[in-house]
């Protein structure tokens, strides 16, 4: 088990991301995870491990405000078997 390296998310990221998302029934968020990806003021994150995506956060900045969203972890959303610690049921709403 390597452990994770946080980096920023790509778009080649997005459809690995969406297929764990939709695993879990959270959702395609594809169009919001996109859209994080391409603004300038937001900022997401991927974890990666062992080749994979085990992890997923953004922080949007809106001058003196900072927001966190879409925080996910290899338990929660993403589907690959690991030795993760694991989180039960699901995220909070899309608001």
């Amino acid at each position: 088990m390597q452990l994770p390296v946080i980096r920023p998310m790509t778009l080649a990221d997005i459809d690995e991301i969406v297929a764990a998302f939709l695993h879990q029934d959270w959702g395609d968020r594809r169009v919001k995870l996109e859209f994080a990806v391409g603004h300038a003021e937001m900022h997401p994150f991927a974890a990666e491990s062992d080749g994979a995506v085990v992890g997923t956060g953004i922080i949007s900045l809106h001058g003196p405000v900072a927001w966190t969203g879409t925080m996910s972890g290899r338990a929660t959303a993403l589907a690959a078997p690991g030795p993760w610690p694991k989180r039960h049921g699901p995220p909070p709403p899309n608001r």
